[in-house]
């Protein structure tokens, strides 16, 4: 059982990793199919990265601006693929998580 123990930071780190790759992808594919043709490379600023050991984020790289696509002002609506990935990816993170734990208390 400790060594069960010992080894479920490293699999929940694994856990977060795949769920931030799957949010990232969601949000990228989110991405071209809603931007038009001025926002058409959008999806490319997309980055993500492990925060710490088992945190991640996934959305645009460096600061997106009132005046930038996808920033709301004069260019329309402001810009839902974070969100949208973020309520896809977060149903099979919680499933991830309860597998996770299930295995660990059985």
């Amino acid at each position: 059982m400790a060594r069960d123990v010992g080894a479920t930071p490293v699999q929940a780190a694994a856990v977060v990793k795949r769920n931030v790759d799957q949010g990232l992808s969601a949000a990228q594919r989110i991405a071209r199919a809603a931007s038009g043709p001025h926002g058409a490379l959008f999806y490319k600023r997309y980055t993500s990265e492990m925060t710490g050991a088992t945190t991640g984020e996934w959305g645009p790289e460096g600061p997106v601006a009132g005046v930038a696509v996808g920033g709301g002002w004069r260019n329309g609506p402001p810009n839902t693929d974070i969100p949208k990935s973020g309520d896809l990816q977060a149903v099979k993170f919680f499933k991830d998580a309860a597998d996770l734990a299930d295995s660990r208390l059985w």
